[in-house]
């Protein structure tokens, strides 16, 4: 089944209506990719991650980042969902799997280590004034659990 784009905003908008009527809180997830590297390829427009954006309207975001992601795509990502939909961005969780700068081939993944994620989380923290979290660190998640409720309890 093909959907209009307005179509599709329309129809994941009306179920989420529908079970909210029983519902406190949707959390839902979006991929990567609505702030485009190159704008001159028609086809790198990521359409569908912004139509669910405006279809679900959420209240926060938590963005999940790659230490790869370049400051400046973070920030034009960080505005677009912002000025979008309004919301607030409640945190940075970095994905804790990356490709090793040297492998232009994208073949060897890595897994971050404490120690460059405490560098990489001090940058973004103070880039953004946002809190940073990494995503495969269990106390980590816990205080994004934390910032979440205190983000919906003010």
């Amino acid at each position: 089944m093909y959907f209009e784009r307005k179509d599709t905003i329309a129809y994941i908008n009306e179920k989420m209506h529908c079970l909210a009527e029983d519902t406190d809180l949707f959390i839902v997830g979006g991929q990567s990719g609505i702030v485009i590297r190159n704008e001159g390829n028609l086809d790198n427009y990521n359409f569908t991650q912004i139509d669910f954006l405006y279809a679900t309207m959420p209240d926060i975001v938590i963005l999940c980042i790659n230490i790869n992601d370049e400051t400046e795509i973070i920030e034009r990502t960080i505005k677009f969902i912002k000025g979008a939909v309004g919301c607030k961005i409640a945190a940075l969780v970095v994905y804790p799997i990356f490709y090793e700068e040297e492998d232009i081939y994208k073949q060897r993944k890595a897994e971050m280590n404490i120690e460059r994620f405490q560098l990489y989380k001090k940058k973004l923290e103070k880039k953004f004034a946002l809190p940073v979290f990494l995503l495969s660190n269990s106390v980590d998640i816990n205080k994004l659990v934390t910032t979440i409720i205190d983000r919906f309890s003010e």
